[in-house]
């Protein structure tokens, strides 16, 4: 396994969470291969309008997502990722713009996926030695919920590390 320092990969956790109070929340946390977090970033929430739900209809999640929250987020970061892993197509689809590898890992899985990218593959297999690939999930999720907790009349990009 390799050690946490600047040669070590980095792998970024992208989630996105929908609150019909809080509306549509991204947050992305970079860990070490050793699962340790290096960098943490957490958008404000974005309530989309009636008039956007209307215009944009079906590709309102696209639209939120990819072009709103994740380039938000990707822009804020400082260290690179050389694999992104989160639970949005969407996400994938932008981290390409961004010239880092991504994968998305289902909530429903909880197998390692089989066909993937060969780098991709040697990715996981080396941050699985270290950590479950999916726990860091259920971290940026309860970062998420505790920005909204505590931070609803504030700004959540307090939380950012």
């Amino acid at each position: 396994m390799l050690s946490s320092d600047d040669e070590a990969p980095r792998f970024g956790y992208l989630l996105i969470l929908e609150d019909s109070r809080h509306g549509w929340t991204g947050a992305c946390l970079v860990v070490s291969d050793l699962g340790r977090p290096i960098e943490f970033h957490c958008t404000e929430p974005v309530l989309p309008s009636r008039a956007e739900e209307i215009l944009f209809g079906k590709t309102l999640r696209s639209h939120l997502v990819g072009d709103r929250i994740v380039p938000a987020l990707f822009e804020r970061l400082e260290c690179p990722i050389d694999l992104l892993l989160t639970r949005e197509i969407e996400s994938a689809a932008t981290a390409d713009r961004y010239d880092f590898k991504s994968i998305v890992l289902s909530e429903q899985d909880s197998a390692l996926p089989l066909s993937c990218d060969a780098d991709i593959k040697r990715l996981l297999m080396l941050l699985s030695e270290a950590i479950d690939p999916y726990e860091p999930f259920e971290r940026v999720r309860e970062a998420i919920l505790e920005a909204h907790r505590v931070g609803c009349e504030g700004n959540l990009d307090d939380l950012a590390a």
